[in-house]
């Protein structure tokens, strides 16, 4: 299986948090206006066919998906060169929750190339200086990430969280991937 993940397609990589609902108190809860409710959030980077490869830590809910990227995303790159992975020259496609300087800035460092839609709120004016680089046509292959959280979001004990402990969780992230990658 490590040696059919190593082949998989990692010239385009997507990056995306998923919040799930918690229904007793657990590690990593907080309070997220938009689900009205208590929830939990996981970062999952996937492949180019929507793999799930790599997974940031479990982070309370009341955080964006910037809060602590750069640690998280360093932490899931070692994860991946640690099985062998060759992620330099990637793409690493991210929706424009994602813009910030300095997580572009971290993936640049790992010799990767960010695609990342450019935020404009809270924008007044138009960016000055060079155009930042997005290929549309690489994003909208982004889809399969969708898919992939549409898969992970069937599994019950995942889309709604009765786990208290973020180690259990995680390891239902872990037999979710699992499955996916057979469906696949």
């Amino acid at each position: 299986m490590a040696s059919l993940l190593r082949n998989s397609h990692t010239e385009k990589l997507n990056l995306d948090g998923t919040h799930s609902l918690v229904k007793k108190a657990a590690q990593s809860v907080a309070y997220q206006y938009r689900k009205r409710g208590r929830t939990s959030n996981i970062l999952v980077m996937t492949d180019g066919k929507g793999i799930p490869i790599a997974n940031g830590g479990i982070i309370s809910g009341n955080h964006n998906d910037l809060y602590g990227i750069v640690p998280q995303y360093a932490s899931m790159v070692r994860q991946l060169r640690a099985r062998g992975f060759c992620l330099e020259n990637s793409i690493q496609n991210a929706d424009k929750g994602f813009d910030s300087k300095s997580f572009r800035r971290a993936i640049q460092r790992r010799k990767m190339t960010p695609n990342i839609v450019e935020n404009l709120r809270n924008r007044k004016r138009e960016k000055r200086g060079r155009k930042r680089d997005f290929n549309q046509q690489v994003y909208d292959q982004r889809f399969v990430n969708e898919r992939c959280f549409a898969w992970v979001d069937s599994f019950r004990t995942l889309l709604v969280r009765f786990d208290t402990l973020d180690e259990s969780w995680l390891n239902w992230h872990y037999l979710a991937f699992a499955l996916i990658l057979l469906k696949v």
